[in-house]
């Protein structure tokens, strides 16, 4: 565990690279899963663990930056 190897959670950057080159016509079902998992899911699941300790403290800062997909037309 991190808390424990290595000191108190203070920020946690969630920034997963799930930019996939399909159009929206081109893009599956199974495509568009993968990219909400990896970018929407996981985003949730690391908010979530980073907040079980953060909130107890009332200290810590989560930043999500993985927006790419918002740029597509």
């Amino acid at each position: 565990m991190i808390e424990r190897d290595i000191g108190p959670i203070e920020v946690a950057v969630f920034n997963v690279g799930g930019n996939v080159r399909f159009g929206i016509t081109e893009t599956t079902e199974r495509v568009y899963r993968k990219v909400w998992e990896m970018g929407g899911y996981a985003g949730f699941l690391v908010g979530r663990e980073v907040a079980k300790v953060m909130l107890p403290r009332k200290h810590g800062t989560i930043y999500r930056a993985n927006v790419s997909g918002a740029l597509r037309a």
